[in-house]
């Protein structure tokens, strides 16, 4: 992986971990300027949020479990 993807995916990770949709949110407006991601409602962007930590397999296994967790209690599968 080139040094640019590893940043991304570092700085990625470390907003991830804050479980914060709000900082999720600005962070992709800073990366990828044209996503429609900021846009979407609060609901689309938690459930995101929460997939991306599930499916992330340098998170914290605490932190995956709780992603997996509040995804099944919502309704939702842990797949992308």
């Amino acid at each position: 992986m080139s040094n640019i993807l590893c940043e991304y995916a570092k700085r990625l990770g470390e907003v991830l971990k804050t479980k914060d949709v709000e900082k999720l949110t600005e962070f992709i407006k800073e990366e990828m300027p044209i996503s429609m991601f900021p846009s979407a409602t609060y609901q689309v962007r938690e459930i995101t949020m929460w997939k991306m930590i599930a499916n992330r397999t340098d998170m914290p296994q605490e932190l995956h479990k709780e992603a997996c967790d509040w995804l099944l209690s919502h309704g939702y599968s842990t797949s992308l």
